[in-house]
C-alpha cells in the first residue's frame, strides 16, 4: 500500500487518535485546543472530524474546516472563511447562507451572519474547525477588535462547537489591548497531541505491508511522530534496507528541516538547542517534572522509560552519532540526568507559596474577599495563617481612620471586587485572590496599583478586568502565566475559573 507523506489523511487511510476524537464528539460546546508541534497529525485529525460528519457517521455534527494559514490580515481571514464555506456545501445549504451576498460584507458582519444562523439551526450542531490557529499571533496585532469577533463564537450559540488546532505558538497571544474578555483562557487547558504508541506505529507500519519487527525497529528510531513514521516507513520499502535509508537520510534535508521547524516552535529558551547542534545534550538534562520535558515529550524527541530517557535516534543519528550507538532497544537509553534542570531550578525542592495560599483558602469555612497583605509581609503563606484570616474593614472605615498603620492602598492590593461591594465571598472570589497574589509577586504591585487615588482604584476593581501589561509580560516566570491571570482577575464572577482545583492544575504545570 502507499505511504501517505506531506499531507493529511482521513478516512480509512486514518488511524488512531480514538480519544481524541472521542472527547472532540462528547464535548458539546467546550471550546477545545488541540496542541501540537509539526508534523504531528493535527490537519489530519481535523480532516477525519470533517470526514466523518459528511459521511454522516457522526449524524448529529455538521463540520466547517477553516485553514487559516497565511491569511495575514483580516481581509485574509474572510477570503479563507469563504473559501472553507464554499469546500462545505452541507454547512452551507443547513444555514440558509447566501456566498455571494457573504462577498460584499466585511469579516466580522460575514462572523455575525454566521452566528445567527447556527441560532436559528435546531437540527445539528455544528463544529467549526480552525487549523493554524497560531496565524491569530500575527493578525491581532493589526486588529486589536479581532479576537472579540472569535471570542463571540465560543459564547454565543448553544449548536457552535470550536475546535483549534495550532502548535505552542499560540501562547504567544497578545490579548493586552483587547477591550473585550481574553478569547483563549476558555480554550486551557489544551489536549496535547502526541506522538504514536509502540502498538498504533505498528498497526500503521504493517497496514502499509511492512514487518511488524522493522516496524518496531523505526517506532524505536522515530518515537512514533507520524510524519517520520511515514517517511521512513515509504523509504524502507522503496530501498527495502533500514540501515541504508538512515545514510540516506543523513545526506538529505528532509529529517533537518522536520527538527528544525520543531525546535522553532517549542519555547524561546529551547529553540537554539537544534541549531547550535547540541540538542541531543541539553535534551539528556531535562527532568520529568519540568515543562520543557511534556513539550518535548510531546514532540516525540525524547521518551521516558522507566528511571531512565531515551533521546530520540533519530536526532542523535543526525547530530552525527552512529546507528549503532542509537539503537532502538532499551539498554541505550540515556539516563535522567541528576543535574539541576535547565529552568527554574527550584521546583524540584521549593513548593512555590501560591500553593500553601490554595491550601489555606480551600480550608476556610467562610470565603475571604481579601488578602492582609500587611499580615502577609510580616509572615510566611501558611495555611493555618491563610485559614484563621479575617477581611480587612471596609474601604470607606480604612480612609476615615487615618490610621497610618492601615494603608489603604495596600488594602487594595489584596481586594477583590466582591470586597469593594461588599458582598460575600466564594470558591470564584478565592480565584481572583489567588490570581492577585500572583499579579502582585511578579509585576511588583497590586492590580491598578498605578492609580493614585484609591477610590479610582476601588471602581476600577469593581468593574474592570485585568489585564497583564504587554510590557510586563518578560517578568512572569511563563508568559502562559499570563493568560491563567487573565482568567483569574474578572470583574464578574462567572468569567473566573469555576474551582480551585481546576485553577491548581493549570498552575501545577508553570509554577
Amino acid at each position: 500500500m502507499t505511504f501517505i507523506i506531506n499531507r493529511w489523511v482521513r478516512g480509512k487511510d486514518f488511524m488512531g487518535r480514538e480519544e481524541h476524537l472521542d472527547a472532540i464528539r462528547t464535548s458539546g460546546t467546550k471550546p477545545i485546543w488541540i496542541l501540537g508541534n509539526r508534523r504531528v497529525g493535527k490537519t489530519s485529525l481535523l480532516r477525519q472530524v470533517e470526514w466523518l460528519c459528511r459521511e454522516e457517521l457522526w449524524p448529529d455534527h455538521l463540520a466547517l474546516y477553516w485553514d487559516l494559514q497565511g491569511a495575514g490580515s483580516v481581509d485574509g481571514l474572510k477570503d479563507s472563511f469563504l473559501e472553507a464555506l464554499e469546500d462545505a456545501e452541507e454547512v452551507v445549504d443547513a444555514l440558509g447562507l447566501d456566498l455571494d451576498a457573504l462577498e460584499d460584507l466585511g469579516f466580522s458582519e460575514i462572523m455575525n451572519r454566521f452566528r445567527r444562523r447556527l441560532k436559528g439551526s435546531k437540527d445539528k450542531r455544528c463544529m467549526l474547525l480552525i487549523d493554524e490557529c497560531e496565524e491569530l499571533v500575527d493578525v491581532t496585532p493589526q486588529e486589536p477588535g479581532l479576537l472579540a469577533v472569535f471570542r463571540k463564537l465560543t459564547h454565543s450559540s448553544r449548536n457552535l462547537a470550536v475546535i483549534m488546532a495550532g502548535s505552542m505558538r499560540l501562547y504567544e497571544l497578545d490579548e493586552s489591548q483587547s477591550r473585550t474578555s481574553p478569547f483563549l483562557p476558555d480554550f486551557l487547558p489544551p489536549r496535547l497531541l502526541g506522538p504514536f504508541s509502540a502498538e498504533q506505529s505498528r498497526a500503521l507500519l504493517t497496514h502499509h505491508g511492512l514487518a511488524a519487527e522493522v516496524a518496531d525497529r523505526i517506532h524505536g528510531l522515530t518515537l512514533g511522530n507520524p510524519h517520520l513514521l511515514q517517511l521512513l516507513g515509504e523509504q524502507v520499502d522503496r530501498l527495502g534496507d533500514l540501515e541504508l535509508v538512515i545514510r540516506e537520510l543523513k545526506q538529505s534535508k528532509v529529517c533537518h528541516y522536520f527538527y528544525n521547524s520543531n525546535f522553532l516552535c517549542l519555547p524561546e529558551e529551547v529553540r537554539h538547542w537544534w541549531r547550535d547542534g547540541l540538542a541531543s545534550t541539553r535534551l539528556a538534562s531535562l527532568q520529568p517534572d519540568e515543562l520543557n520535558f511534556a513539550y518535548a515529550r510531546q514532540s516525540a524527541l525524547l521518551a521516558e522509560e522507566g528511571d531512565s530517557i531515551r533521546i530520540s535516534p533519530l536526532l542523535r543519528i543526525l547530530e552525527g552519532e552512529e546507528l549503532a550507538a542509537v539503537s532502538a532497544e532499551p539498554v541505550t537509553s540515556l539516563p535522567i540526568a541528576k543535574q539541576a534542570p535547565l529552568r527554574s531550578p527550584e521546583r524540584a525542592t521549593v513548593r512555590h507559596p501560591v500553593f500553601f495560599l490554595v491550601e489555606g483558602l480551600r480550608r476556610r469555612q467562610k470565603p475571604l474577599t481579601a488578602l492582609s497583605y500587611q499580615h502577609l509581609e510580616e509572615h510566611d503563606v501558611d495555611p493555618d495563617t491563610m485559614a484563621a484570616m479575617q477581611d480587612p474593614p471596609s474601604l470607606e472605615l480604612v480612609d476615615s481612620l487615618r490610621d497610618p498603620s492601615v494603608k489603604p492602598h495596600l488594602v487594595l492590593d489584596g481586594a477583590s471586587p466582591e470586597y469593594i461591594r461588599q458582598l460575600e465571598g466564594d470558591v470564584r472570589t478565592h480565584v481572583y485572590l489567588i490570581g492577585s497574589f500572583l499579579y502582585r509577586k511578579y509585576l511588583g504591585q497590586g492590580p491598578f496599583g498605578d492609580v493614585e487615588d484609591i477610590w479610582a482604584r476601588a471602581g476600577k476593581l469593581e468593574s474592570e478586568d485585568v489585564v497583564v501589561p504587554a510590557d510586563s509580560i518578560g517578568q512572569l516566570p511563563d508568559r502562559r502565566l499570563g493568560m491563567v491571570l487573565l482568567r483569574c482577575l474578572k470583574a464578574d464572577p462567572e468569567g473566573r475559573y469555576g474551582s480551585l482545583e481546576a485553577l491548581e492544575r493549570d498552575l501545577n504545570d508553570l509554577l
